[in-house]
């Protein structure tokens, strides 16, 4: 086997276990010419980790050979990235890019525009726990709280207490009484109590 297959070979391997779109094999841990000529290699092993040892496996003569080799590779994953440098809760513009094979990608709201959790740079991999769903109302806005009973319904103004979306449960200050409530968001302004 000649060193530009032996390559080919890790880089394959390493795009299929680690969905890398690009891969490059400066050191594939072994001379190739230690394979022999027309060695069907087999290789395993974790390559989705920084410095992995790979197993390589090759018939020679009859004979199963087996070897561990710390090849030095380098493949990139895509993954979305920040368009744009963008302050802590500043709205964040995504854009595909690449980020080393290992790097997890946030699950993103489809849909949904998406809020900075920290200072983010131009270029950084969206990972998670730095992006949350921009909400469909902050923390402080005005809110009406409907309470409803059979066919009375009561309307007071309100202020929410946290950032919220249409559905999920929230805090609201009633403003009429002073008292805080937990209700659920069903509009950008609305907050239902007592559900």
């Amino acid at each position: 086997m000649d060193a530009v297959a032996l390559t080919h070979a890790l880089s394959t391997y390493i795009e299929q276990t680690c969905g890398a779109t690009r891969v490059a094999v400066p050191w594939a841990g072994i001379d190739a010419a230690r394979l022999g000529e027309g060695a069907a290699l087999v290789v395993s092993g974790d390559p989705c980790v920084a410095h992995p040892v790979l197993r390589l496996a090759w018939t020679d003569g009859g004979h199963r050979v087996s070897l561990a080799v710390r090849p030095e590779v380098a493949g990139w994953v895509s993954v979305p990235m920040v368009d744009g440098d963008v302050l802590r809760g500043g709205l964040v513009r995504i854009r595909s890019g690449e980020a080393p094979v290992g790097t997890v990608a946030a699950s993103l709201p489809v849909g949904r525009a998406v809020r900075a959790a920290r200072d983010l740079r131009d270029g950084e991999p969206v990972t998670p726990g730095l992006v949350e769903p921009m909400p469909d109302a902050d923390a402080g806005a005005q809110v009406v709280v409907v309470a409803r009973s059979g066919d009375l319904e009561i309307r007071a103004p309100g202020r929410l207490i946290a950032a919220s979306q249409v559905g999920e449960s929230t805090r609201v200050a009633n403003l009429a009484t002073g008292v805080v409530l937990r209700g659920v968001l069903v509009a950008p302004d609305v907050v239902e109590v007592g559900r």
